[in-house]
């Protein structure tokens, strides 16, 4: 249901409800939505506060509820990614690291660079510092070297059937979309 629904739902209410009590709560919940007009919120309350005090009483009273747990789980994620203790590393550190190793092929070297310089923000190394804007650029030249080298000597990872794979497909797909040579090159 929409904000737009209000007032058809006040229209139906309290008949509908000798049957769905819940739809009290159903009322409120899209009167309390962000997207829902003032006016809209109002009238809602108005309503409820008229023929179901105890509903709107309940309806409050669970939203601080919420209010509070959803407090305490973010002092607690912030308590525990304060005990983390993984040290921070430079961007170019970390690529030039990833260059620089001997121990893993070209197709891990692309994987791995793109997932540091080239996925979205959410998908990075949370303790990462800088971004791939944050490189210079001789070294951002040899980042797309070393991708392009991958593409001409490792196969496209297959697609598996199904909706699970692996995150190294986006890795790929995310250093093809910007490492890639132009067709015809």
């Amino acid at each position: 249901m929409q904000p737009d629904d209000i007032d058809w739902l006040i229209g139906q209410l309290p008949g509908l409800a000798e049957e769905h009590d819940e739809v009290w709560d159903h009322l409120l919940i899209i009167a309390f939505a962000r997207t829902t007009p003032p006016y809209l919120r109002r009238r809602a309350k108005r309503f409820v506060k008229a023929q179901r005090p105890d509903r709107l009483t309940q309806f409050r009273a669970g939203r601080r509820q919420s209010a509070r747990s959803e407090r305490q789980w973010k002092r607690d994620l912030a308590e525990r990614r304060g005990r983390e203790d993984v040290p921070r590393v430079a961007i170019h550190e970390a690529v030039t690291k990833i260059l620089d190793a001997d121990t893993i092929d070209a197709r891990q070297k692309m994987w791995q660079l793109s997932w540091i310089c080239f996925s979205d923000d959410q998908e990075r190394p949370r303790n990462l510092d800088g971004k791939w804007d944050d490189l210079p650029s001789p070294l951002q030249s040899q980042i797309l070297d070393t991708c392009e080298t991958a593409f001409d000597s490792c196969d496209p990872t297959p697609i598996p059937e199904g909706s699970s794979f692996s995150s190294t497909i986006l890795y790929e797909a995310w250093c093809f979309r910007l490492a890639a040579p132009p067709s015809g090159a």
